[in-house]
């Protein structure tokens, strides 16, 4: 009995030691109930569990597969937030370089716009929209063009991001990127004649073997006179104020300067751009469909007016150096007046060629468009007679403090124009729903323009009514284009 009582207490030392998660709370029941589980536990002891290692719990996180995809969504989340974040301080860094320098933000223009002319190029030679294989062309003019309008491409991308990386990492103290984009502007701008007097030579050929050609090589020869006289004056595209300004009037005087090219400049690119879709879009139809004797008129004078546009845009994003304040000559005259004379400059040439493609589709209608004009000027001049010309009245649109009026609005309709217009001169029998259309059309383009202008100086009550001529006309012309889209579908 004693050894029976001695093998009991020597298993439940044991137990004790070997599984006291068990035994512990079995020291809570009664003494009875306590010894039966005692020696049921002798009897038949539990099989010792393995060992608890990290190959285990591996298996067993990897069969949670609900917990592993958890973990996976939050490092995924975790790593698109970190890239957001890193993205939105490459975008504020770089709205804050552009905010800071007005020479970027002319270079970052001029860019924009090259691309603007020169992919429409690339792509239609691509995409096989231009026959370049035929004998007069030979096998050399067509490589030739398309390397010269991958050149214009990167002539006229390389200064905006050699500004970029030198305001990054330099603090803009090198003078470097300002001397790279005197230098590939112009060259930028003489790879765009080239190429625009080869667009029109291709559809001109016949009556105009060596016209165009010519003229567009007296424009590059304008462009490097102007280019190397720059360069001997020792000319700075940063510096926008003549070395006799006040002390006390630097800041303000370069400020406003800034402020007043920036707005020009950007009222060029636009411009610029338009012109150079349009004569590349009326080359493209001439091509197509054999109707060179119809489009030469407005191509022509797309011609002309694309040509003076990349001057302007090229003297406005290298201005010339500033003349002195006594100087009281023309020269010095044209250079304080250059935005206004540039603007005004533009506006003409677009109205000029809508002219020209109004003309050889609705003849004397077409001086219709000049009606949004007539308009504003008896408001102009009520405006000058009761109020004195100060302005008179809120709202936005010419205020001293406003914005210039957007381009994005006049732009769109400009393209619908031509989208509509090409065509129908092509064809030749436009129908009564087209010819009205592109009257409002122009219309809306032409008071689109006067309304920029006018916020350009500062006109209140006259860019207001332009404004408001600009959506009616818009308004008015969505009728007939779609009296055209129902009769597509009939």
């Amino acid at each position: 009995m004693a050894a029976c009582h001695g093998h009991a207490q020597h298993c439940r030392q044991q137990l004790i030691s070997t599984i006291p998660d068990i035994v512990t709370p079995c020291r809570r029941l009664a003494p009875c109930h306590r010894r039966c589980l005692l020696l049921s536990l002798t009897l038949h002891p539990p099989a010792p569990q393995p060992a608890i290692t990290s190959s285990h719990i591996d298996i067993h996180l990897r069969g949670t597969g609900n917990l592993q995809y958890r973990v996976t969504t939050v490092r995924l989340i975790a790593e698109v937030l970190r890239w957001l974040l890193v993205a939105l301080g490459f975008l504020l860094t770089i709205h804050f370089l552009l905010s800071q320098d007005a020479l970027m933000n002319r270079s970052r223009a001029f860019a924009e716009t090259v691309v603007i002319m020169v992919c429409p190029v690339i792509l239609a030679i691509a995409l096989n929209k231009v026959d370049l294989k035929k004998e007069e062309h030979g096998r050399a003019v067509p490589i030739a063009m398309l390397v010269v309008a991958a050149v214009t491409l990167t002539s006229g991308t390389v200064p905006f991001l050699a500004l970029c990386f030198s305001k990054r990492f330099s603090d803009g103290a090198s003078r470097l990127p300002a001397k790279v984009t005197s230098l590939l502007a112009p060259f930028s701008c003489m790879c765009l004649v080239v190429l625009a007097c080869w667009i029109t030579h291709l559809i001109l050929s016949e009556c105009w073997a060596y016209t165009f050609p010519a003229i567009g090589g007296v424009f590059v020869l304008c462009i490097v006179a102007r280019s190397v006289s720059y360069w001997l004056a020792r000319g700075d595209p940063a510096n926008l104020v003549p070395a006799d300004e006040l002390p006390v009037t630097i800041a303000a005087s370069q400020i406003a300067m800034e402020g007043k090219l920036d707005e020009s400049l950007e009222l060029l690119a636009g411009v610029t751009a338009l012109l150079f879709l349009g004569l590349e879009g009326l080359a493209l139809e001439g091509q197509n469909n054999g109707s060179q004797r119809r489009l030469a008129a407005p191509m022509a004078i797309c011609f002309f007016a694309c040509l003076f546009g990349v001057c302007f845009m090229l003297v406005e994003t290298i201005p010339p150096p500033p003349p002195s304040r006594n100087d009281t000559g023309c020269g010095a005259t044209i250079v304080r007046n250059l935005t206004g004379i540039c603007d005004v400059s533009m506006a003409l040439a677009i109205g000029a060629v809508m002219s020209s493609i109004m003309f050889a589709l609705v003849k004397l209608l077409a001086l219709l468009l000049l009606s949004p004009l007539f308009l504003i000027f008896l408001v102009h001049a009520f405006d000058v007679a009761v109020r004195g010309g100060g302005g008179g009245g809120s709202g936005g649109g010419g205020g001293a403090g406003a914005e210039p009026a957007s381009l994005e609005l006049t732009k769109v309709t400009f393209t619908g124009f031509l989208a509509v217009s090409i065509p129908a001169i092509s064809s030749g029998s436009p129908c009564n729903s087209t010819d009205w259309f592109l009257i409002f059309a122009a219309s809306a383009i032409v008071s689109g323009f006067a309304w920029r202008l006018l916020t350009h100086a500062k006109m209140e009550t006259s860019a207001n009514f332009a404004s408001f001529c600009t959506h009616l006309c818009i308004a008015v012309a969505t009728v007939p284009f779609t009296l055209m889209a129902g009769k597509a579908l009939l």
